[in-house]
């Protein structure tokens, strides 16, 4: 689940599926999950493009809902 925050134009993260997946996704993050802020003016993520958009969209890759924190990561050296 995720909240907009208006005033900062982000989608912040704070609250996730209740299975052994996504508990152990979570874990494995380098920063606290409800810290996630997504722009809303990401192209590449499909949240922010449904919620722009006003159309829903369906995936199987956990990449489509977190690009930019995936780059953020990446960029800053945690993929290694």
């Amino acid at each position: 689940m995720v909240l907009y925050e208006d005033k900062s134009k982000t989608l912040r993260r704070v609250a996730a599926s209740d299975t052994r997946e996504a508990k152990n996704a979570i874990k494995a993050l380098s920063i606290p999950f409800a810290e996630i802020r997504i722009s809303l003016d990401d192209p590449n993520n499909l949240m922010s493009r449904a919620i722009r958009e006003r159309r829903n969209f369906v995936t199987s890759n956990v990449y489509d809902v977190f690009t930019q924190f995936f780059h953020t990561m990446n960029r800053l050296g945690f993929n290694k």
